[in-house]
């Protein structure tokens, strides 16, 4: 009997309802969806990072792969979004989603970093 007066008491709605206890909830709600947002545009930028750089791949790139294969890679086809990789004395084909490391070739690098001088050359405005 002690147990059922004492649901009785608990379920029944009161009528002085603390509105601090709302306003935590809701800075807590807001908090949370700040937060998430935040972490999307993170991983966004970082996918969007990786899918530039998994698409500079070059003839001539050293590839690390997932499953741990090493090699330097042969052809490209981005179309198929596939590369030739040589390893050894074999050529295997992989999807671009296997690459775990890349390191492009030197004269990569510094074509891509003229480029990037170029186009930064042509969007400054001459001043005199």
């Amino acid at each position: 009997m002690f147990l059922f007066n004492l649901l009785t008491q608990t379920t029944q709605p009161t009528n002085n309802s603390n509105p601090f206890m709302f306003i935590v909830i809701g800075v807590i709600i807001v908090a949370f969806i700040v937060m998430n947002v935040i972490s999307n545009k993170k991983r966004q930028k970082q996918a969007k990072e990786e899918q530039e750089k998994k698409d500079s791949l070059c003839k001539g790139t050293k590839v690390l792969t997932i499953g741990g294969i090493s090699g330097v890679v042969v052809s490209v086809d981005h179309k198929n979004n596939t590369f030739v990789l040589e390893s050894g004395k074999s050529q295997i084909v992989f999807d671009k989603r296997a690459i775990y490391q890349m390191e492009l070739p030197k004269d990569a690098v510094k074509q891509e970093k003229e480029s990037v001088e170029t186009v930064e050359e042509e969007s400054q405005p001459e001043q005199k």
